[in-house]
């Protein structure tokens, strides 16, 4: 592999280019910060390229002393026992991709739509499954989303300390630091984002006509790997703010079914994610469907989770395999 320089090239949005050299640019995933501007200078890491034909088919990525594989990009199939089809997370690098996750986020989720973070897209690839699925649900909004039919968005909360993190210390067998009065300690939030090496899902969303068969919880599964694998900082922990009315925190708590935390009824086996007791927060709830949308008694909830290989690997019907890009 050929070693690259800061100077021998540039970066424009998700667009590397190489000036001197006669390669064509390359597009690597949004979010990963490679050329990122620190205090009004833009930061560029060395990289190591494989080249075949003038086109880069191999990319890394040396940050904090470490080489990190930037292309190919995760990506990953797998065949889950609800889809008559299989299920590929890819990791969003095209702008086509990155429109698609947010029309799905602001058309499922409850907060607005992200402008950051790298983005994972779960896509059903057989047309005539997909369109199906559409039709019997009379979706009209389905179309502007082509083959994705989910998304998940991975970043860093920096902007704010929850609470729930004193489960991942308590993980670690460490003390929770006191959180101090805004403005007393700069750089506080930021040095425990990187202390924890915690990364947040701030987005997960998933076309209504899919819910129910398990993609959040792949989505969510994928975001281990990626975060430990593929993000510039390796992470060791993910993090997930969620709201969740009363009554339905309650019964996870007690052992009923649910997306990230276990008793999967569709995968038949626990998953990786951990939800920390008590809640954050009380807020009010907003549910829909029938008989009617109404508001009702909610708290916000915080789940966490080790980094890793995906557990989902393997269903009862099904094998995962690698895409092009790998695990």
């Amino acid at each position: 592999m050929t070693r690259v320089m800061p100077a021998q090239y540039r970066v424009e949005d998700n667009w590397i280019r190489f000036p001197e050299m006669n390669w064509k640019p390359v597009q690597i995933p949004f979010g990963l910060g490679i050329g990122r501007v620190t205090q009004g200078q833009a930061k560029r890491q060395p990289l190591r390229v494989k080249v075949e034909k003038g086109i880069v088919t191999r990319l890394d990525v040396l940050d904090h002393g470490e080489w990190r594989k930037i292309l190919p990009v995760f990506k990953v199939e797998i065949q889950i026992p609800t889809l008559a089809c299989p299920l590929t997370i890819d990791t969003a690098v095209t702008g086509v991709d990155r429109a698609a996750a947010q029309t799905l986020v602001q058309q499922g989720h409850y907060l607005g739509v992200r402008q950051s973070g790298l983005i994972l897209l779960a896509k059903i690839q057989h047309s005539k499954f997909r369109e199906k699925v559409r039709r019997k649900s009379r979706s009209e909004k389905a179309d502007s989303t082509g083959n994705a039919v989910g998304a998940l968005f991975l970043e860093r909360l920096f902007h704010g300390n929850p609470r729930g993190r004193d489960a991942i210390y308590r993980d670690l067998g460490r003390r929770t630091p006191t959180t101090p009065a805004p403005g007393t300690k700069p750089g506080f939030r930021n040095r425990v984002v990187r202390e924890l090496g915690v990364y947040w899902i701030s987005r997960v969303a998933v076309e209504p006509p899919f819910q129910g068969m398990g993609i959040g919880s792949i989505l969510c599964d994928a975001a281990r790997q990626v975060a430990k694998d593929r993000m510039l900082e390796s992470g060791r922990y993910v993090e997930l703010i969620r709201q969740l009315p009363l009554y339905r925190y309650e019964k996870i708590v007690n052992g009923e079914a649910d997306f990230l935390t276990g008793n999967s009824k569709i995968f038949g086996r626990d998953l990786p994610f951990n939800l920390r007791t008590p809640f954050l927060s009380r807020v009010p709830v907003e549910e829909t469907g029938p008989p009617n949308e109404r508001v009702v008694p909610g708290c916000k909830a915080y789940y966490f989770s080790k980094t890793g290989r995906m557990v989902l690997r393997s269903t009862r019907k099904g094998l995962l395999k690698p895409g092009k890009g790998g695990g």
